[in-house]
């Protein structure tokens, strides 16, 4: 079968659908060109005759295809197997059919219409849909427009796939064959011409962020797209070695998207049991006053067949991170899980610690789900991409661009995970084992949501798999009690009284104070030990809280009868305990520690890792012109200044957490229990702070400055680039507007893009970077750039908008008001970042288009620009912005925008006028006194 012939009727079955899509979304448009602007209505026998004659010429190809294609028959099929690419050509005329059947159903309703003396159809917006819902249910009506897309989409992606068997067929790549095709595409009609270079077009643009690319990739995964069964076959048995190297290249690059910048954060952060303590879990429990066991054998747990979930649960402060930590560390549990999964199978761990003052990926169900995911998929991608994601597998055989395009979202990330369990103790290929699966997830009282019953549906879920296993840890609130106080369990401070004991004698154990009064009075030192215990009552947080405290008494020398007093008045709950430390803060410094508290909240705001050297940086000490460079020592030197800071003014409330190396630190709260307390009496708190302070500009000044010791600008890593970029465009954005700020604001900025053009320059980027970010940054990128629009930094602030630093900017240097040579100017970016179709593609930054701030912004910045670009902009607007953008509401506030412009031109033309007149009358009238 000629793959020209398919795709001539593809063509016409999708001219079809994007007529039918067109006049229920918007009949003004569909037939503006051929009626003309000022006709307000049409013959509804137009409409059912243009719908008819598509509908035909679908029809008439597929006859034509039938008597050209023969088939051949039952006996001669065995010997005449099926060519590659059969099934997807199948597909493709099953699809015409449907579209076919479409046309059928819109011309009795047509029909019906007229029946019932509707002759005309008013050109208006939905006016089809609003005519139609008046012979038939609202539901119909959308079922039509749905299906309408749906077999537009679905021909697309099928075309795709011809293309692409055709081009593994061939030994060239899609884009190569589109452009043989297109060198064909002149013999035969404009319909298929035209379709033909839509999907040469297309293929070009893949991995870019316009809308169609986006649409057909959101509906093949949405829809759970499966690709032609010969597609599977060639993808998952091709014997071709550099077919299958860049499977395996892809599937790995594909299970990164599903890794994120802070995946490892908390459980780096959680420190490391004490030596000795914790060792109990593998050991089999010991038995309390009563003959019962004082807690379910975990052990035990791990290597029978139980598919209940173990639930640790344990009071705030009482270890279970550390404990949870302490689990997936250990050798034993590798050991368990192996006798677990047995000689025949292979046994993957997949751990999460959830972080509630962490990012919104350590505290969701997405960031759960991802993490999980990752862990498992990295163990083998070429083989569980494939299986777990089959939709996106496809969708990268097409084209590995589709990679730039994925960005997860829960239901696709809930999908992936049942599949994931499902394949749980299955044998994907003769070259591995079948896998079990051990999951362990610390703190679901700590994920940010309410909805804390849905996150146990779904571990309950998982758990009904015989292959897997699912531990997990929480604070006992009512409903974790509800849904596993049945399991296998263990109460945590029930059972931790001598691991306290051993740690306090640890730390004791540092201290010469201590040594000194211990061997004067061992029964006090012990006596001392039991009471901290005592008090605790299973509480590590409490104690490590007050061992800190109890060294620094030691040094000075303090009696163990008034230390043991002391122990005494100390409140047992741990919000009164941070109350009394609060209050020890040396009066003068609570402002700076309330700033500490306010900066890493804005870090929170934001989304932000809250790093030591952005604390360090966003400091008012550090100018913002400072000359940085990645030197270990420097950035060591300004990390120990900032810990001395936050121990003296926050008495350990915040602490630095190390990272993987010296950069990759952050800053946090002692414990989970300290943000409450501080959330708790932040009016207080916050009170102390000087009313200039501005944490969003401290963020902005660290987070700029930081990017000269770690870059965030390598080309080479696209994702974190544009992450880091709007990351710190956000947080501009909500830069309190005083003079001083403004002017900090613009340095700041102003550095940040001196700082990513010499990164670029260095690399031989020639356009400026912030057409990277509009026009989507590709191999091709700088080329796409030549002969288009282009933007600068102001540019690009004014399309976000960031009011405060374009107007200052502006008032700063008249340089930067005009467009120059294809660059276009500030006051055009205003205007067209408030059109929501807009040819600049912001999806890579913070975007707001509301029509007020838009208007608003425009009318301040008029005054200083001068009126010739006023008027400039005004004549250029139709070309930057065509017709077919101009859909309301955008219609509505471009009209806004040209009376504004308008307005200001006319005043100014006005007040010229008025002032050259009173400028002759001074020459030309005599005066008064010479009359």
């Amino acid at each position: 079968m000629d793959p020209l012939s398919i795709l001539s009727i593809a063509a016409a079955a999708v001219q079809f659908l994007d007529f039918g899509t067109r006049i229920f979304v918007d009949t003004r448009e569909t037939y503006r060109s051929s009626l003309g602007q000022k006709q307000s209505n049409i013959e509804l026998s137009i409409v059912a005759n243009d719908i008819k004659s598509l509908a035909s010429n679908i029809e008439s190809k597929l006859s034509n295809l039938t008597h050209d294609d023969s088939i051949p028959a039952p006996e001669q099929q065995d010997d005449n197997p099926r060519q590659f690419g059969d099934a997807t050509k199948d597909v493709l005329i099953r699809l015409c059919r449907q579209a076919i059947e479409i046309g059928n159903e819109l011309q009795l309703l047509l029909a019906k219409l007229q029946a019932n003396g509707k002759t005309k159809l008013s050109l208006a917006a939905s006016s089809f849909v609003t005519v139609l819902k008046g012979i038939c249910s609202a539901e119909k009506v959308q079922d039509l427009q749905e299906r309408l897309d749906r077999t537009q989409k679905q021909i697309m992606l099928e075309t795709l796939v011809l293309t692409w068997g055709q081009a593994m067929k061939n030994h060239v790549t899609m884009v190569d064959l589109a452009r043989q095709q297109a060198k064909k595409l002149d013999a035969i009609d404009a319909t298929t011409r035209k379709y033909g270079e839509n999907v040469a077009n297309l293929l070009n643009r893949l991995g870019r962020r316009d809308l169609q690319t986006q649409s057909i990739k959101k509906y093949a995964i949405d829809s759970r797209w499966q690709p032609s069964e010969q597609m599977e076959v060639a993808t998952r048995h091709d014997s071709d070695i550099v077919q299958q190297r860049r499977n395996v290249r892809v599937a790995r690059a594909f299970a990164e998207t599903l890794q994120f910048q802070t995946i490892r954060d908390r459980e780096d952060g959680i420190p490391k049991s004490y030596t000795g303590t914790y060792e109990w879990i593998f050991e089999d429990p010991r038995i309390g006053s009563d003959g019962s066991p004082l807690w379910s054998d975990f052990s035990q747990w791990l290597s029978d067949t139980s598919n209940e979930i173990y639930w640790i649960a344990g009071k705030p402060g009482a270890g279970k991170s550390t404990l949870v930590k302490y689990i997936a560390l250990n050798k034993w549990l590798k050991v368990l899980l192996d006798d677990w999964a047995g000689p025949s199978s292979v046994a993957y761990l997949a751990t999460y610690y959830s972080w509630n003052t962490g990012s919104s990926l350590q505290k969701s169900h997405e960031g759960l789900l991802r993490t999980i995911l990752y862990q498992c998929i990295s163990q083998r991608p070429e083989l569980l991409v494939p299986a777990v994601f089959p939709s996106h597998w496809a969708l990268l055989q097409l084209s590995e661009s589709f990679l730039g395009l994925q960005e997860w979202n829960k239901n696709e990330l809930v999908t992936g995970f049942r599949t994931l369990l499902s394949l749980a103790g299955r044998k994907l290929s003769d070259e591995i084992q079948p896998f079990k699966l051990a999951i362990i997830i610390d703190g679901l009282d700590e994920f940010e949501t309410e909805d804390h019953e849905s996150l146990i549906a779904l571990l309950k879920e998982a758990s009904t798999y015989p292959d897997v296993k699912v531990c997990t840890s929480s604070r006992p609130w009512n409903v974790f009690r509800d849904a596993f106080g049945q399991n296998p369990m263990l109460q945590l401070e029930n059972l931790t009284r001598q691991d306290i004991k051993d740690y306090i004698l640890g730390q004791f154990q540092s201290s010469l104070g201590f040594k000194e009064r211990s061997l004067l009075q061992p029964f006090e030192a012990e006596k001392l030990l039991d009471d901290i215990a005592d008090r605790a009552q299973g509480v590590f947080l409490w104690v490590s809280v007050v061992v800190r405290d109890l060294l620094a008494r030691f040094q000075e020398g303090d009696k163990l009868s008034d230390l043991r007093g002391t122990i005494d008045t100390l409140p047992d709950d741990l919000s009164t305990l941070f109350q009394i430390i609060w209050r020890r803060t040396n009066a003068q410094y609570r402002g700076e520690a309330a700033q500490y508290f306010s900066f890493l909240n804005a870090y929170h705001k934001y989304d932000l890792v809250p790093n030591p050297i952005s604390f360090w940086l966003g400091d008012d000490d550090s100018p913002i012109d400072l000359h940085l460079e990645a030197n270990d020592a420097f950035v060591s030197s300004g990390i120990s200044s900032l810990k001395r800071r936050l121990n003296s003014r926050t008495r350990g409330l915040l602490d630095i957490h190390p990272g993987r190396d010296l950069y990759s630190g952050r800053i946090d709260y002692l414990h989970r229990t300290v943000k409450e307390w501080v959330d708790k009496n932040w009016d207080s708190i916050r009170s102390t702070i000087n009313r200039d302070f501005d944490a969003s500009l401290w963020v902005l000044k660290g987070e700029t400055l930081k990017s000269s010791i770690i870059n965030h600008f390598n080309p080479e890593e696209r994702a974190l680039f544009y992450e880091h970029i709007s990351s710190i465009l956000k947080v501009a954005i909500d830069v309190r507007e005083t003079p001083s700020n403004s002017d900090k604001l613009v340095r700041i900025l102003d550095r940040l893009d001196t700082q990513v053009v010499e990164v670029l320059n260095a690399q031989h980027q020639t356009p400026h970077w912030c057409n990277a970010v509009i026009y989507s940054w590709d191999e091709d990128w700088e080329e796409r750039c030549r002969g288009r629009t282009q933007i600068d930094f102001v540019g690009l602030i004014a399309l976000i908008p960031i009011p405060q630093y374009l107007k200052t900017k502006l008032s700063q240097n008249s340089g930067v008001v005009k467009s120059t040579g294809p660059i276009a100017s500030a006051l055009l970016c205003s205007i067209i970042g408030g059109i929501r179709l807009h040819p600049f593609n912001l999806i890579y930054v913070p975007w707001k288009q509301v029509d007020t701030i838009r208007l608003d912004l425009i009318r301040s910045i008029l005054p200083l620009i001068p009126l010739d670009e006023v008027k400039s902009v005004l004549r250029s607007l139709p070309e930057h912005i065509p017709a077919e953008m101009q859909k309301e509401p955008d219609r509505k506030y471009l009209l806004g925008v040209k009376k504004i412009l308008r307005t200001n031109i006319k005043t100014r033309q006005e007040s010229t006028a008025g002032f050259l007149f009173r400028k002759a009358k001074q020459f030309v009238l005599p005066r008064s006194d010479e009359i």
